[in-house]
């Protein structure tokens, strides 16, 4: 059936984007995320076709299995989230400060004027 191949193919996919998380390749993960999506709506699509539709009971493991490797990965990612922010945050402090000193202060033929006054 087409559709446990869909299954089997979400579960890995979802399997191989917890590792590329865990590696740090984001670009990787991005493009697993995308291809994941694709293969959902096309297993509810299926589904949506078919009344009263069930999973089988290897697709129902499945499909939990790459629940529970998905909560993992969704704890890293805003692990690295937090942590991206937190950088994001330092950089533009430095910035500032940087941009702060570099107004004050003006160099004019080895003489320094401050430019406050």
């Amino acid at each position: 059936m087409i559709i446990e191949e869909w299954i089997q193919a979400i579960f890995e996919t979802t399997k191989e984007m917890n590792e590329t998380l865990i590696h740090g390749n984001f670009e990787r993960f991005e493009d697993l995320l995308n291809n994941r999506d694709v293969l959902m709506r096309k297993v509810d699509s299926y589904k949506a076709d078919i009344p009263d539709f069930t999973y089988s009971q290897k697709a129902k493991d499945q499909l939990k299995k790459a629940f529970q490797i998905d909560q993992k990965s969704q704890a890293l990612l805003k692990k690295n989230i937090d942590e991206a922010k937190i950088s994001i945050t330092r950089i533009k402090k430095n910035k500032q400060l940087s941009n702060m000193y570099q107004s004050y202060i003006k160099q004019t033929n080895g003489i320094f004027v401050d430019a406050k006054k």
